[in-house]
């Protein structure tokens, strides 16, 4: 077996990261205190969990009687959900159903809509370098007139108009399945 010698360099660092080579005011503080010690500043430390930002798609979602995740975690719709009795098992189960379908639905809208911005960006991207690079190596080359330059705004124009078709696309198919007529506007962009 071939052992690679060990420079001083490294056995350092391994030294400053053991625990036998802490300081005890180090070690103490990695120590847990006792469950049953319970400090007011450990209170106002903690943190909760964040809930998801509700948002203009998320609220006319909600206005054509429909549900996010976002919304179901609102703490008054939690709060309903406990207080409120349960039916009969089958239609709870139809009801449960009903929102897997919804959340799935969400889900397949945005990943569509982080789909289409991940294609822009690299299209973008991919432009931006190969112009860069054009200019870096051919710095006495103008913008006006150069086939290369116009070529590149060419295609990030096209870049461009096929993902706002693209995301228009995907708005109407998102408004056609929650019924919203096609003509309500929720936001200026969806991406």
């Amino acid at each position: 077996m071939h052992r690679q010698p060990q420079s001083s360099y490294s056995s350092d660092q391994n030294a400053a990261s053991s625990v036998y080579s802490r300081c005890t005011g180090i070690i103490a503080s990695i120590v847990k205190q006792p469950s049953s010690v319970y400090t007011q500043q450990q209170h106002s430390q903690r943190t909760l969990p964040k809930v998801p930002e509700v948002n203009r798609v998320d609220n006319i979602i909600r206005r054509y009687h429909g549900s996010t995740m976002a919304l179901e975690t609102m703490r008054s719709r939690l709060q309903a959900t406990k207080t409120q009795t349960t039916g009969p098992p089958q239609e709870r189960c139809k009801e449960l159903e009903k929102e897997l379908d919804w959340h799935e639905h969400e889900n397949q809208f945005y990943g569509t809509c982080y789909k289409l911005y991940q294609e822009l960006h690299a299209q973008v991207v991919d432009v931006v370098q190969r112009l860069i690079l054009q200019f870096h190596f051919e710095p006495e080359s103008t913008p006006a007139g150069d086939p290369f330059l116009g070529d590149a705004i060419r295609q990030l124009h096209a870049a461009v108009n096929s993902s706002q078709a693209n995301e228009a696309n995907t708005e109407a198919e998102w408004k056609r399945y929650w019924g919203i007529p096609i003509d309500t506007r929720a936001s200026g962009a969806w991406i």
